[in-house]
């Protein structure tokens, strides 16, 4: 009866395990408009987000450091009176908020090339949360950031739960349009 249908018999032996697409057809979800996969996209966003971190962190030291040195060299006394208002800044709430967001870009990274579902869905959660407070804020621009931001880290998050995203089937997953 299954000859007449083109079925194919499978072995018990050679059934593909749980989740994963034994046919090489990808099943997951792909970002910025079918450009790549949620890995790849989660990867991105996060060493984007690392990058400007660590721009940030480097700013912040180096304002506060040439502040010092720049307030010897000028004459003018608005000039000295606004280095040393940068230089009575506390900048250590800010080193903090960075530190922050370097540590969630690493997890993000870490949970997407490990295939770590609770990292990513850390990371959704405080992508999630950054955009509760903008709305609060009232800085829209800022939530639709977040939102866009946790958009892969859902899905991947997804994937990596049900299977489809896996080190054993991303051969299948994998997709990109330009990016390595």
């Amino acid at each position: 009866m299954s000859e007449s249908y083109g079925a194919i018999k499978v072995e018990a032996g050679d059934a593909a395990p749980a989740g994963m697409n034994a046919g090489g057809i990808k099943q997951g979800h792909v970002c910025c408009g079918g450009c790549c996969d949620v890995r790849r996209a989660t990867i991105i966003i996060n060493v984007i987000t690392l990058v400007f971190a660590v721009l940030s962190l480097f700013s912040a030291v180096s304002i506060k450091f040439y502040a010092g040195q720049a307030k010897s060299e000028v004459d003018d006394d608005e000039v000295k009176a606004t280095l040393d208002d940068i230089q009575a800044t506390p900048f250590g709430v800010a080193y903090f908020f960075i530190g922050i967001e370097i540590v969630f870009a690493l997890a993000a990274i870490i949970g997407a090339v490990k295939y770590n579902s609770c990292l990513v869905l850390t990371v959704f959660i405080y992508y999630c949360v950054g955009a509760i407070l903008n709305v609060v804020a009232l800085d829209f621009i800022a939530v639709i950031i977040s939102c866009l931001y946790a958009y892969p880290h859902y899905f991947l998050y997804k994937e990596i739960k049900s299977g489809i995203m896996s080190e054993e089937n991303y051969v299948n997953e994998k997709q990109s349009c330009c990016c390595v």
